[in-house]
């Protein structure tokens, strides 16, 4: 993930750019990031705009062109470094999904979502790597939700479609474990209006606990609600407005053990500036604790964060913003947290110009622009980070963890120190380490002394029955291997070039658990690329190697 900036970091509330940056006033406020960037999407009378933060000229800049098209922002989300826009076209009040590739913006699969008209509250998310989107289905006579999918060429109904018992307003959709996952204000009757929560279960929708779990929610008031799904702790969040009628509260759930818990409300009393009600909620992660943002009855923001029994105020309850907001929305990537709203401070009509502030705790100046750090198991354990950019770096400490609380350095490695070019490392931790660790992050050395650290990542145990590390690569003479297996047996390695070519094969025993072997390379090879092929029972991986 991304160490955006290179400005001192604080624990506080900061602008992000310029205030009121954009060149509308707009109603509706999304905002995502990524190692790729902080994005922005707002929408208003005159249509929907993106930006992205310009962290080298400390500037928003707007994605090809202002109020691209038509419609109302309804969620917002990145694809790698692509970003994506779920939106309601203002024209036929049909649910699409702006994609922004090449520097131009275009239609997903070149057709709205919906079949027909839909509510502007809709979902987004990635599941398995495929664009998802929940939403008010109105093709009968009442509104339903629906979940469909973008295979590559076109969408495709996820289940079955209008799925829910009752009509489904604002919906909202998650990613659960590489399961989609919707909550959703369920109306049944005046009496049975309640938020509830759905997953796929194979092909068809099923509850997730029991239906209704919020309060009854008083008719024409609101029922906004989210989702948020801790990955890194495998802890699902669920945020929902509970309007019995003034004052409202803002709920939070979470689900423990088969069954929704409320671990507490954000209710007006907790609030500085003496207010009516709390209108809505929004959660993300920071520092490993869920954080709530709520807008309050006069338009401030407050966050609260979660201490393991109580909702405590962030800064002595200072709301993030000093005055009115129409609207906002909130992410965290690499414990930052960004809000962006529409910001009313000196204006009294009906939305505001688009305001991010971000919100970061840190000891240092930044010294890598772009640090991304990432990891996988199979088929070679591997820990992979770069930097876009390196000013007084000395060197990476790689830290492990089995609890995600006490961590521990397993290896170090020298920076490149002052550059301007991409520059990727990466560490192969012995297999006993990975046999046992399951969090790792990499701790950033400066020269002047300083530290920062990256993400951490989670690598579940592997519970294969072959883990491999090849190394060295490049090669000279040898070719070494760490094994795990999980019996004893014989393990067939093949040697090949870039033309198939068999240049070496050997078949070798081996014991259950850890094996080093060595394969000793043909004399007289070329320099080149070549491929180094280990068979164990019915396995069999590939590592691509250069000499």
């Amino acid at each position: 993930m991304v160490l955006l900036g290179n400005s001192v970091a604080m624990a506080q509330w900061s602008v992000l750019g310029s205030r009121k940056f954009s060149a509308s006033m707009y109603s509706q406020h999304r905002v995502v990031a990524n190692r790729f960037g902080v994005f922005t999407a707002v929408s208003g009378a005159s249509g929907v705009t993106a930006y992205r933060y310009n962290n080298n000229a400390n500037r928003w800049d707007t994605l090809r062109n202002t109020n691209f098209t038509r419609g109302i922002v309804d969620e917002i989300a990145l694809k790698n470094d692509t970003l994506l826009i779920a939106y309601q076209d203002l024209a036929t009040r049909r649910i699409g999904v702006m994609q922004f590739v090449n520097n131009a913006w275009s239609l997903v699969g070149g057709t709205f979502v919906s079949d027909t008209t839909a509510d502007d509250d809709c979902g987004l998310a990635i599941v398995n790597q495929q664009i998802h989107v929940a939403y008010q289905d109105r093709l009968g006579s009442t509104g339903k939700a629906t979940v469909k999918r973008f295979n590559g060429s076109s969408w495709v109904v996820v289940g079955n479609q209008r799925f829910t018992t009752g009509n489904a307003w604002d919906v909202h959709l998650a990613s659960v474990g590489n399961t989609p996952y919707i909550s959703f204000r369920e109306f049944i009757s005046s009496t049975d209006n309640k938020v509830s929560v759905m997953a796929l279960n194979g092909t068809t929708w099923s509850y997730v606990g029991s239906r209704g779990i919020s309060i009854n929610i008083a008719p024409n008031t609101s029922g906004r609600n989210e989702l948020f799904y801790d990955t890194l702790q495998n802890k699902l969040y669920l945020v929902t407005a509970q309007n019995s009628g003034f004052p409202t509260t803002v709920g939070i759930f979470e689900w423990v053990e088969s069954s929704w818990v409320n671990i507490g409300n954000i209710t007006p009393s907790m609030l500085a500036d003496n207010v009516s009600f709390v209108d809505y909620g929004k959660l993300a992660i920071h520092q490993g604790r869920p954080v709530v943002i709520v807008e309050s009855g006069l338009g401030d923001i407050t966050a609260f964060k979660y201490n393991g029994t109580t909702w405590q105020p962030f800064l002595n309850n200072t709301p993030i913003n000093d005055s009115g907001t129409f609207d906002f929305d909130v992410c965290t990537y690499n414990d930052t947290l960004y809000v962006s709203y529409g910001d009313q401070r000196y204006t009294e009509t009906p939305d505001g110009r688009t305001t991010v502030q971000r919100f970061f705790t840190g000891n240092s100046i930044l010294h890598s622009n772009g640090l991304t750090f990432s990891g996988r198991r199979q088929p070679q354990t591997q820990l992979q980070w770069s930097t876009l950019s390196e000013q007084g770096t000395a060197n990476f400490i790689v830290e492990s963890s089995t609890d995600n609380r006490q961590f521990v350095a397993i290896a170090t490695v020298n920076a490149s120190g002052y550059t301007n070019r991409t520059t990727t490392y990466q560490h192969n931790p012995n297999l006993s380490i990975m046999d046992k660790a399951t969090f790792f992050r990499i701790r950033q050395v400066n020269i002047n002394g300083t530290t920062q650290y990256s993400n951490t990542i989670y690598l579940p145990l592997s519970t294969a029955n072959l883990t491999v590390n090849v190394f060295p690569n490049p090669f000279i003479d040898k070719i070494q291997l760490q094994l795990h297996v999980s019996d004893a047996s014989t393990v067939q390695l093949i040697l090949t070039n870039t033309y198939g070519q068999v240049l070496q094969q050997h078949v070798q025993q081996v014991s259950k658990g850890y094996n080093n072997l060595t394969v000793k390379a043909p004399s007289h090879l070329p320099q080149g690329t070549y491929f180094l092929e280990v068979r164990y029972a019915n396995e069999r991986y590939t590592f691509q190697l250069a000499h």
